[in-house]
């Protein structure tokens, strides 16, 4: 009977990766992909709301969008 620990052999970061942080996810049974598409919604739902109830506002208009569009590739941070 072997008495090593099943995770012995596998780096560090990697254990604590699959049975540190994610570990009650795997008991759940929730997808490693759920929490970016969980966020991705939440973001969107939350522009879409303020857009919604006319709380999204903005001092750009959209001729000011359509003339700097193009630009985009020119333009830096």
């Amino acid at each position: 009977m072997n008495n090593q620990h099943p995770h012995a052999r596998i780096p560090l970061w990697r254990a604590a990766v699959q049975w540190g942080f994610f570990a009650w996810t795997a008991v759940i049974g929730i997808r490693f992909g759920f929490f970016p598409a969980l966020a991705l919604l939440l973001f969107a739902a939350g522009i879409g709301t303020g857009m919604a109830t006319g709380h999204w506002q903005s001092s750009l208009t959209y001729d000011d969008y359509r003339r700097l569009i193009p630009l985009v590739p020119y333009l830096s941070h």
